[in-house]
């Protein structure tokens, strides 16, 4: 398993760069976001892709209440790094 530092890792300007396959319990431990749990999915890829219905390209930006994901990296039809910003940091 990776290092935690390297799932989700607190940037310099106050965002967090996190992998997609970050579980969203993990990634409200390390983040304080709170996203919405479904038995549809309980990884950071799961919920985007849930609430995008596809595979979003690189710069999208998904709003969840106070939150921004950024959608940094997307390799082999698979969402690999989004940042997570505080919306009044954005």
């Amino acid at each position: 398993m990776l290092q935690e530092k390297y799932i989700c890792e607190k940037q310099e300007d106050g965002s967090y760069l996190a992998q997609s396959e970050i579980t969203l319990s993990e990634l409200a431990r390390l983040t304080g976001i709170s996203l919405p749990i479904s038995v549809h999915y309980h990884t950071l890829a799961g919920y985007i892709m849930e609430k995008e219905e596809n595979i979003p390209q690189v710069g999208t930006l998904i709003e969840s209440d106070n939150w921004i994901l950024k959608i940094e990296n997307v390799n082999n039809h698979s969402i690999n790094l989004v940042r997570v910003i505080k919306n009044n940091e954005f």
